[in-house]
């Protein structure tokens, strides 16, 4: 009895399946429809920021401008995305979220390596890092101060 396994096709309680191929259709779909299930909170960026130290600095680097070590020592062919225009570029939880699904360019997926909420708390810390690296309290306070 211990032996069996799950019926195919069967989803595990409380996992929701990605719903989106790989790809611009995916990615157009995801952009427009798939939202983080997490506040932006401090703790949630802190959390981001812990993970992107581990699976992005290395290419995407500390400010996320890619310049990481890989890039800056050449043993990267291509320079990774910049977070900090991500804010003039209009990007969307899903868009980032399905670039860590299923990599873009040089870059891999890194679905293997970090579980759905992980790559949910990367994907704030990534747009964090699109405000200036500042909690997006303070952003949205520089903000008001900026239009008056």
């Amino acid at each position: 009895m211990m032996n069996r396994l799950p019926a195919h096709g069967s989803i595990p309680r409380g996992v929701l399946p990605y719903p989106y191929p790989a790809g611009d259709q995916g990615d157009t779909l995801a952009s427009l429809y798939w939202m983080n299930p997490l506040p932006q909170t401090e703790a949630v960026e802190m959390r981001g920021k812990e993970l992107y130290t581990q699976m992005c600095v290395h290419c995407h680097g500390e400010s996320g401008k890619g310049d990481g070590q890989l890039v800056t020592s050449k043993k990267f062919p291509n320079k990774p995305t910049d977070y900090t225009t991500l804010a003039k570029m209009n990007t969307t939880d899903g868009h980032i979220y399905h670039i860590i699904m299923y990599g873009r360019n040089a870059m891999g997926s890194h679905s293997s390596q970090l579980s759905i909420d992980e790559r949910w708390h990367v994907v704030r810390y990534v747009q964090r890092l699109a405000r200036g690296n500042v909690s997006l309290e303070e952003f949205n306070k520089k903000a008001a101060a900026d239009t008056t």
